[in-house]
């Protein structure tokens, strides 16, 4: 076993004191080498990039601080954490930082070749997140490249990727906005024009290098190479970009969709910075909206994000659920005086079924069946709780890993949430309680948690507040908590900034804090039903750059003005407008015009309780059979 004492490729690694064990090799960076440690206090792997003093110059020493400094800034999931950085008495510059356990994506391309459309489109759309923080905080990382960017194993199966080397990052100016000429940075393959030609540089450098990685990661090879370093330099500088061309991969895609990724990358290595995307998540807006197009999954906006969260198939479920269901709906639609007209019966018949990736099954063998019932469908299964469960019952939970979990029943008060402490679930539905506020910080303790739904659950502003940050939040569904008020908008956004989906059904929020939302920078899915918004409080919505569908029904005193507001939205794929009896067919006709490849919902209904809401009543009964 090695230690700090020891020499590792000529180096001494005593000036770090006794906190770090077993160093050994893992490559080397733009500006030294880099050895795999084990961190005593953390008690975790880390990785130590060394700036070895007799092969430094005082540039490439600066170059170091400013890594180490703006790195150690920033903190998202998509960026690599530094801890620690500074100087021995030898001069030798050391960089403390999260060991990535994975492979680069120069590495995966290497050995694959052009990667499937989805899977590129992906990784993209984590590079933008990761490059719209870095720049909100000032920060161009300036060499991004496949070699750049780690892929990470994650709990959640598919690959997380990690932005390395921040060695050329520059602070941009707070006055300007651009960062100071110096000498040509940037590496050949990726580099930017302004880059080339020691031109003033600012974000969208980084955005036209994530289209040159974007373009490898479709075809397997940069757009530009030359034979020579300078004469890869002037192909990005003089090269006509409508010469890029995708005509030989992607052989599955529609000639209409490859027509548009070959604009989106055109568009983001315009020569001219001010012909680019001028905000990186309008670069990310356009990948998702090509992502929905050809996968043909846009759907209702809290339908989607929902349907992410749970599974529910009725051909899964015995006969005589299947009975009570029928009998239940019918009792409830005499009950409730409801007209659910064609479309919306079928609406709430595509909600029953909904597809998910396999899930891991959860062993809750000890908890009596009338409790926790499973959903089966492919081979898999959620498990579900029945109204009658009650917080020990969580006690019995088995695994460690699982993809997704519902809990329900008005017995719950949230105090078993403490023995989900330190599982991972991708996936986490609590509907149809009555939780303590206080208990859902044993919520922070679960691992890698994306999907939140606390829906009809008591859950208020104070709840809310005991919700620790998580970056890795992806979707949060408040859904009939009528004590969630605008008051928690500010903190929805400052502690869950990459939100891509939310839902505010019928809660009490009002329009008083909507601007605020449009500090989430990745939100896609928002569906604000029943909230009493008046015109005016749409406005902020339409200048939201990445909102690819929006739901504002049941909007009484919505008019054909707040239609109008929305004109401005030229990102929406879906808007719907349903029971706002102020908006008329001729101002929705006007919208879809000018948005052609937008789906406009109008249908009207007499509908008191929509087709979701009275699922959900079923739903939570039938737990009971």
């Amino acid at each position: 076993m090695k230690n700090q004492n020891e020499l590792t490729e000529g180096l001494d690694f005593a000036f770090l004191g006794e906190r770090y064990l077993d160093f050994s090799p893992a490559g080397k960076g733009g500006m030294g080498q880099v050895f795999q440690a084990y961190d005593q206090f953390l008690k975790k792997e880390v990785a130590v990039k060394v700036l070895i003093g007799e092969q430094a110059s005082d540039r490439q020493i600066m170059r170091f601080q400013k890594e180490a400094k703006l790195a150690s800034s920033l903190a998202h999931p998509n960026i690599v954490k530094i801890f620690d950085f500074g100087v021995s008495e030898r001069q030798e510059l050391f960089l403390i930082m999260d060991f990535v356990r994975g492979e680069s994506l120069q590495d995966l391309i290497n050995r694959n070749g052009p990667l499937p459309l989805q899977e590129a489109l992906g990784y993209a759309g984590q590079i933008c997140d990761a490059l719209s923080h870095a720049h909100s905080h000032g920060v161009v990382h300036r060499d991004i490249k496949p070699s750049n960017i780690m892929l990470e194993a994650s709990e959640r199966g598919k690959p997380m990727v990690k932005i390395v080397d921040f060695g050329l990052a520059k602070q941009v100016d707070d006055q300007s906005g651009f960062i100071s000429q110096g000498s040509t940075v940037g590496t050949p393959l990726y580099t930017s024009p302004e880059q080339v030609k020691n031109e003033i540089v600012d974000y969208r450098s980084d955005i036209y290098s994530l289209g040159c990685v974007l373009f490898a990661m479709l075809t397997g090879k940069p757009p530009f190479r030359g034979e020579t370093a300078m004469a890869t330099f002037e192909m990005h500088v003089n090269r006509d970009v409508s010469e890029i061309s995708l005509d030989d991969c992607l052989e599955s895609l529609s000639e209409e969709s490859r027509e548009d990724l070959e604009d989106i990358i055109r568009h983001s290595m315009t020569k001219s910075p001010d012909g680019r995307y001028q905000d990186i998540m309008e670069f990310k807006a356009d990948l998702q909206e090509l992502m929905l197009e050809e996968t043909h999954i846009l759907k209702h906006e809290d339908d989607n994000l929902q349907s992410r969260m749970m599974v529910l198939t009725l051909d899964s479920l015995s006969k005589p659920k299947i009975g009570a269901i029928v009998a239940l709906t019918v009792f409830l639609l005499v009950a409730v005086g409801l007209q659910l007209n064609q479309s919306l019966s079928q609406s709430a018949a595509n909600r029953a079924e909904v597809r998910l990736a396999p899930f891991i099954t959860s062993s809750l063998d000890d908890i009596p069946g009338d409790i926790i019932f499973r959903v089966r469908r492919n081979g898999s299964c959620v498990w579900m709780g029945s109204c009658a469960m009650k917080d020990e019952d969580i006690k019995s939970l088995k695994d460690d890993k699982i993809e997704a979990l519902e809990l329900r029943g008005l017995a719950m008060k949230g105090t078993g949430f403490k023995y989900l402490a330190g599982k991972t679930i991708l996936r986490l539905s609590i509907r149809d309680t009555k939780i303590n506020n206080a208990n859902l910080r044993f919520l922070n303790d679960i691992k890698g948690l994306e999907n939140l739904d606390l829906s009809y659950s008591g859950v208020s502003d104070k709840g809310i507040a005991n919700l620790a940050p998580n970056p890795g939040l992806e979707g949060l569904v408040l859904s009939g908590c009528r004590g969630i008020t605008s008051r928690s908008i500010p903190l929805i956004v400052e502690r869950f900034p990459n939100l891509t989906g939310l839902v505010l059904n019928f809660t009490s929020t009002d329009g008083s804090e909507l601007a605020k939302l449009q500090g989430l920078k990745s939100l896609s899915h928002l569906s604000l039903t029943g909230l009493k918004l008046k015109d005016e409080d749409v406005l902020p919505l339409a200048s939201m750059k990445s909102l690819l569908s929006l739901n504002v029904s049941n909007n009484k005193s919505l008019t054909d003005r707040s239609v109008d507001l929305l004109k401005g939205s030229r990102k929406l794929l879906s808007l719907n407008v349903i029971n706002c009896p102020g908006i008329s067919e001729t101002a929705t006709a006007r919208f879809q015009k000018g948005h052609p490849r937008c789906r406009v919902e109008t249908e009207k209904s007499d509908m008191s309780l929509d087709a979701k809401e009275l699922a959900n009543i079923v739903v939570s009964i039938i737990g009971k059979e």
